[in-house]
């Protein structure tokens, strides 16, 4: 077996022992990420920015979606590049950042909320299935 390969199967199944991915046991090696911690991980962002730092950068998409994803790491020291790409990925996938709410001077960025119900249900999934204990659904 492929050295790279067996790498990347052993980092997964050290992940899956987590319950952060899974891996299914067929010849495909099929993984998906536990949508369990996904949830969480978005339903804590809380994304604003200030309406003149708005203006001056809403119209570069690639720089605006930079600068929100930065600002959700508010306080912390050290963010690594993968931090960065991870939250740029929500923010274009689960956050409204095209219409949002202002509020004296700020700007609100809400969770797209019909793409939490569908990760919501493929979690739900999950557990049915018997790959992630459940944590988030009492």
């Amino acid at each position: 077996m492929d050295k790279n390969l067996k790498n990347t199967i052993r980092l997964v199944k050290k992940l899956q022992r987590k319950d952060i991915l899974y891996m299914s046991d067929d010849m495909e090696l099929r993984v998906e990420p536990n949508y369990q911690v996904l949830a969480l991980i978005i339903e804590d962002v809380h994304l604003t920015m200030d309406k003149e730092h708005y203006d001056s950068i809403k119209d570069n998409r690639e720089d605006f979606i930079y600068e929100l994803a930065i600002s959700s790491f508010k306080g912390e020291k050290l963010i690594s590049e993968i931090d960065i790409k991870l939250m740029e990925h929500i923010i274009k996938e689960y956050i409204d950042f095209r219409d949002p709410f202002l509020i004296e001077d700020i700007y609100i960025f809400s969770v797209r909320m019909d793409k939490m119900q569908n990760l919501y249900n493929r979690a739900l999934k999950q557990i049915k299935q018997g790959k992630f204990k459940n944590y988030i659904f009492h």
